[in-house]
């Protein structure tokens, strides 16, 4: 939603791995990603927009 408005509406893989608005391309792209390190731990990473 934006300003009480439904942007994108589709199933949830469809939104995550193609999304149409660049609205939810922006929202999608503040989801940092977990990536596990060679020490074992996790990484925080944050994707950025046209990776998405």
């Amino acid at each position: 939603m934006q300003d009480g408005r439904i942007i994108e509406e589709g199933d949830r893989d469809t939104i995550f791995d193609s999304p149409r608005e660049a609205y939810t391309r922006r929202l999608l792209s503040a989801i940092p990603a977990l990536d596990q390190n060679e020490k074992g731990g996790v990484t925080l990473k944050w994707r950025l927009e046209d990776e998405v």
